[in-house]
């Protein structure tokens, strides 16, 4: 019992890591998400594009 209760005692007063986000680590996460927006807008447009057509030439 002894030893959960100094195990609790180190748990609880473990101090919590924290860290942050650089300027080039948020740059490197927008270029990422935008990069992956466009594509998959170009493939939205793409299949739009072919119901379209599909559409038309019924």
């Amino acid at each position: 019992m002894k030893n959960l209760i100094c195990i609790g005692m180190l748990l609880f007063f473990a101090t919590p890591v924290f860290s942050e986000l650089s300027d080039s680590d948020l740059q490197r996460i927008r270029e990422i998400v935008q990069s992956t927006v466009a594509a998959e807008g170009k493939q939205i447009r793409a299949e739009m594009n072919a119901a379209i057509e599909a559409s038309e030439s019924s």
